[in-house]
């Protein structure tokens, strides 16, 4: 066994600092994959002013901005996703008409388009039109995920707008149904636009979502589980089995007696288990139980097949040591010697004769008989003290 006979808080803190490390790791890790996303850049865009250097942000892998507009207008042609519509194609043609800025909207209003949208905080991401096959069936490659872009809007025979375009469309017909729509010629157009547009609709990403949501439940397990460690770290009595001491007296005498008894009066000791006269403690790296006697009700063992994770033929029989406390909690000790076990046993068995030592189904009935009497009994308690104070305030 190791040097833990001399502090049990000391083990714990000990303990505690080499589990650490792990949580750690994971949230540091977490925040290089993040630093690796377009995470940092999407909770802080580049501010830009009417759309002016797009390409430049574009190149530099600055994909997420955001502009305040005074007027888009609609183009008549939308953006679909999925076969489904996801927004809307709206332009921006400053007061010189020196240069033309595309936008992509979300569909507020079922698939009818404002022809004009006035004073509008536009917040997107940057995508390429030209890299975009506007064919229903082809899928995007870049970052903004599956996508299925444009459809022009033609009348129908009874007016209504028709589905999405079937044949292939390009950066060059929308600057040909641009140029129809405005009067201005597609030389002219080619010349003050710019294929790169602000999309709206794919600032987030179902995949960037996927990836955000699942690295936040691991960076706040993680954090979570690091200060934990780090709170048992700095005081061990916040740990779980010493505040479980409570139930039994004050957590600092009974850890001061057991220190006492560990070098003083120790029965058995194995390698992470030690029996004393009135105490068993348990040191192991997943739990540090600190069990009074006086308290046990019932002690059993039970044997398990257990095989190792990374080896797949790597097998071995280990036993577990069952406890049960006279006010019905359960302590399992797993991974044990039968050796070890089998000598714990045969001295509780010896020192106290009132324990119900080893597993049979009446000792089960009888231990059930007994909790039940137990938790009877604290109900009567509670019940007795609770009426009268009922009454007090009801009079």
């Amino acid at each position: 066994m190791q040097d833990q006979s001399r502090s049990v808080l000391e083990y714990i803190r000990r303990c505690s600092v080499k589990k650490i490390f792990f949580p750690v790791g994971i949230c540091i890790l977490v925040v290089l994959i993040l630093f690796m996303l377009p995470f940092f850049q999407q909770i802080s865009p580049i501010t830009i002013e009417n759309g002016k250097a797009l390409a430049e942000h574009f190149e530099a892998g600055d994909y997420f901005v955001t502009e305040q507009t005074d007027m888009l207008y609609y183009t008549g042609m939308d953006y679909y996703r999925n076969s489904r519509l996801a927004g809307h194609l709206y332009y921006h043609l400053n007061e010189d008409a020196t240069l033309l800025t595309f936008y992509i909207l979300p569909t507020t209003m079922g698939s009818n388009a404002e022809e004009t949208v006035k004073d509008l905080k536009v917040t997107g991401r940057l995508i390429s039109l030209q890299e975009q096959q506007l064919d229903p069936s082809y899928t995007g490659r870049r970052q903004i995920g599956f996508l299925r872009l444009f459809g022009k809007k033609n009348p129908s025979a009874n007016g209504s707008p028709s589905s999405s375009l079937e044949n292939t469309t390009s950066y060059s017909r929308v600057i040909e149904d641009l140029a129809a729509r405005t009067g201005y010629t597609r030389y002219a157009l080619n010349n003050i636009s710019s294929p790169i547009a602000i999309s709206t609709v794919d600032y987030y990403s179902r995949l960037d979502q996927l990836y955000y949501v699942t690295l936040g439940i691991l960076f706040l397990a993680a954090l979570i589980t690091a200060i934990r460690h780090l709170m048992i770290i700095i005081a061990p009595r916040c740990s779980a089995a010493a505040l479980r001491l409570y139930q039994y007296g004050h957590p600092s005498q009974i850890l001061k007696e057991v220190d006492e008894q560990i070098r003083h009066q120790c029965l058995i000791q194995t390698k992470d288990m030690v029996l004393t006269t009135d105490y068993l403690v348990e040191f192991s790296e997943d739990i540090s139980a600190i069990i009074p006697l006086s308290e046990v009700l019932w002690t059993y063992e039970h044997a398990t097949l257990w095989q190792s994770p990374l080896v797949r033929y790597k097998k071995r029989l280990t036993y577990t040591l069952h406890i049960t406390m006279e006010n019905g909690e359960i302590y399992v000790f797993n991974h044990k010697w039968k050796e070890d076990v089998d000598l714990i046993l045969r001295e509780l068995s010896d020192s106290h004769p009132n324990f119900f030592i080893g597993y049979s189904d009446a000792h089960l009935e009888m231990v059930k008989h007994i909790l039940q009497e137990r938790r009877q009994e604290k109900i009567s308690l509670f019940i007795d003290h609770f009426l009268p104070f009922l009454s007090r305030r009801e009079a």
